[in-house]
Formats: C-alpha cells, structure tokens, sequence
C-alpha cells in the first residue's frame, strides 16, 4: 500500500469524512504527510494561526492557554493537511 493509499484509508476512519466520495478523499490525502512530535512539543503556539488541519493517530493533545490548561485530547489520527 503506498502513502495516498494509506491516508484515503485512514481518513476513511473519521465521522466526518464517512460520507466523503474516493475521488473527494483522493484530493484530500494527496495534500497529507505524517509528522511525528515529541512529547510537550508546541504545534501551534498561543496567538499563531494554524497552517492546516491536524488529525491524531496516537497519543494526545493538551489545550493550552498561558499555564492553564482547558482540556486535553486523545485522539487516534495525526495527519496535518496543508491547504
């Protein structure tokens, strides 16, 4: 399976791509690639605004604002789609 494969895939998994046709979903995982960080990495810092869109594959995400923290995410895709 090569890389569009796997994310059509993987994007399949989420609710709300399910009604997605494969051409649709074909556009969408051409635009994706898979990053890795490490654990309390900054993605997007307080005050930027996001480049993309990002899915979780493992792990989890902390909502942050200054030191208080509003929740935290586990989720079970990360993909970052660039616009």
């Amino acid at each position: 399976m090569n890389h569009l494969e796997a994310h059509i895939n993987a994007l399949r998994g989420f609710a709300l791509l399910q009604t997605c046709s494969d051409s649709y979903l074909k556009r969408i995982a051409a635009k994706c690639f898979t990053n890795k960080f490490r654990t309390y990495t900054v993605i997007i810092p307080q005050g930027q605004r996001p480049d993309g869109v990002y899915f979780i594959k493992s792990g989890k995400v902390k909502v942050r604002m200054g030191k208080r923290k509003f929740l935290t995410i586990p989720l079970r895709f990360f993909e970052k789609l660039n616009f």
